[in-house]
């Protein structure tokens, strides 16, 4: 699909807008070219060839990353600006946990909590491991160089991904945040149906187990 310019400043690659107004493709090549992080420099290119109106998956493939690293870089680049596309902390960024997240965390943990991660720096923080300790939660990690382990999970993001997040410009992470927790609590777990739980809600099939009215379903795939 070729892109179309609008009068917000933003073109149009697939479904997700760009905002052309806070940098060019031009620029975005230039400092990919002296980016010494591979896929930082990827990502500047591809974000590049969709500006300049690739489809995305022809402008992630051609530079050898994927659409839904691209879609993912589109968002963050909307929201931060050329900052967002970068991996490491960008200035004023605290290193170190802050109240607020502090406060995030608790309003959702309780003792007992299962807390499944991959072996990303952040959940490999001590700071981090340490708040997740003191509210009683299990830490949990998937195996090192095992890509099943989180394979069920990483299957939720990639629906709550192609469902949401890729067919929307969000402008602010609250509003991200806000949507998809609408979208889980209101929709995913209580109304979508799933052909391992025999075609059952997650809401429906935990309340029939609790019940005691669990019954024999596929295995899960």
């Amino acid at each position: 699909m070729e892109s179309h310019p609008t009068d917000s400043g933003c073109s149009m690659a697939g479904r997700t807008a760009i905002r052309s107004d806070l940098h060019g493709p031009d620029d975005l090549r230039r400092l990919a070219r002296v980016q010494h992080v591979p896929r930082v420099a990827r990502r500047l290119l591809a974000l590049a060839n969709a500006m300049e109106g690739m489809s995305f998956s022809q402008a992630a493939h051609v530079v050898g990353s994927e659409r839904q690293s691209l879609g993912d870089a589109i968002i963050r680049d909307n929201a931060e600006g050329l900052a967002g596309l970068y991996d490491q902390p960008k200035p004023g960024r605290p290193r170190k946990l802050i109240p607020m997240q502090e406060d995030e965390f608790g309003d959702v943990a309780a003792a007992g909590l299962v807390h499944h991660s991959d072996r990303g720096s952040q959940y490999c923080a001590g700071d981090y491991q340490k708040l997740v300790e003191d509210h009683g939660c299990v830490i949990s990690m998937s195996g090192r160089g095992n890509c099943y382990d989180n394979a069920m999970v990483e299957s939720v993001f990639k629906t709550i991904k192609s469902d949401l997040v890729w067919r929307t410009a969000f402008t602010s992470r609250w509003q991200a945040s806000q949507a998809i927790g609408s979208s889980i609590e209101g929709f995913d777990n209580p109304r979508r149906r799933h052909s391992s739980l025999g075609y059952m809600s997650p809401a429906n099939f935990e309340a029939a187990f609790r019940a005691g009215k669990k019954q024999e379903t596929p295995a899960l795939h």
